[in-house]
């Protein structure tokens, strides 16, 4: 693979690792959920198959704005917790890819 011969500062594994992690943060909100609540699929997510579709998204040549798929409702997943400490964690995460200042 082209982008084992590179160095971390180079422009192309830069510009490979982050068009890769915009894909997997549209995948993590998507599939963002309570396992309990909501089936995950895992297997599917892990599997060089899924891997190799993801991957056919990037375009070695230019950025992506997003992956995110912008005709989409809007809809947020919101998540609230404590520990037995009264540390909160709060999460409110759109899934359209446009954040909400405030």
């Amino acid at each position: 693979m082209m982008w084992q011969k590179w160095d971390l500062d180079h422009p192309e594994y830069i510009h490979l690792f982050l068009e890769a992690k915009k894909l997997a943060f549209e995948d993590r909100a998507k599939f963002y959920a309570d396992p309990a609540f909501y089936k995950v699929p895992v297997t599917q997510l892990i599997s060089k198959e899924y891997a190799q579709k993801r991957a056919a998204l990037i375009n070695p040549n230019r950025a992506a704005p997003t992956f995110l798929r912008v005709n989409q409702k809007p809809e947020y997943h919101l998540s609230d917790t404590a520990d037995k400490r009264g540390i909160w964690f709060h999460l409110s995460s759109p899934t359209t890819g446009e954040w909400v200042p405030g």
